[in-house]
């Protein structure tokens, strides 16, 4: 279930030129040919700017609308992996399997990651994780509660889970942690592919190709011991 972090800001840019190399062979100062001083410091202010603004993640003059892909898969799936981490998080305390505590680990680590990252981007657009009254998937023509989206675990079973410890809670986990990513999984695609910031698009396609991959881990799991999902 091992995954990649993508960067929130801007790779790094490209590392200057080695002043190692054959420093030496001689000890003139020699400028490349065709570049004089001044040219190459507007050409590293020009390359400083640019990684500014791709590091603030300057897409679009105008954000997203509240009503859009963009922002309702932010604010929707941000409640999503709110219950992915309180359901792996109780596994990773009441689980004994070593496998699926590491499953839970890895939920924790990287759905907090991209709570940070979707956070990070609702904030730019000048919006936040939205009222837990509100009405979802609206974005989706498929409006429900936010504890109706798909995959989405009833409190009444999540709490159930903090009561059972050893094989009963990696059970617990691998049930509930499966149905969650099928349902996040459908949330992933839809935006992958109708969304505009093409920041959403690719976080909602890495979650896809991720939850997925997560799906099948969790089911030889279940296979291994012996757990009817």
């Amino acid at each position: 279930m091992g995954r990649t972090l993508w960067p929130v800001t801007a790779p790094a840019p490209p590392a200057p030129p080695d002043d190692d190399l054959d420093t030496e062979a001689s000890t003139d100062e020699v400028e490349p040919a065709g570049w004089t001083t001044s040219s190459l410091f507007a050409a590293a202010v020009l390359g400083v700017l640019l990684a500014v603004v791709v590091a603030l993640g300057v897409r679009y003059v105008t954000a997203p609308k509240a009503d859009s892909v963009d922002v309702g898969f932010l604010q929707d799936m941000t409640y999503h992996h709110d219950q992915a981490v309180e359901i792996a998080s109780i596994a990773a305390e009441n689980g004994t399997d070593q496998e699926v505590r590491s499953f839970a680990r890895e939920t924790l680590v990287y759905q907090r990651y991209e709570l940070g990252y979707m956070s990070a981007l609702l904030e730019q657009w000048g919006f936040d994780a939205g009222d837990t009254d509100r009405t979802a998937m609206k974005w989706m023509g498929m409006s429900s509660r936010l504890g109706d989206m798909p995959g989405m675990q009833p409190d009444a079973d999540v709490a159930a889970a903090r009561t059972v410890t050893g094989p009963a809670a990696d059970a617990s986990f691998l049930k509930m942690m499966t149905a969650h990513h099928r349902g996040g999984l459908h949330m992933a695609e839809y935006a992958a592919e109708r969304a505009k910031d093409p920041r959403v698009r690719d976080l909602a396609r890495r979650m896809a190709e991720q939850q997925a991959s997560e799906i099948d881990d969790l089911k030889f799991a279940a296979q291994r011991l012996g757990v009817t999902l």
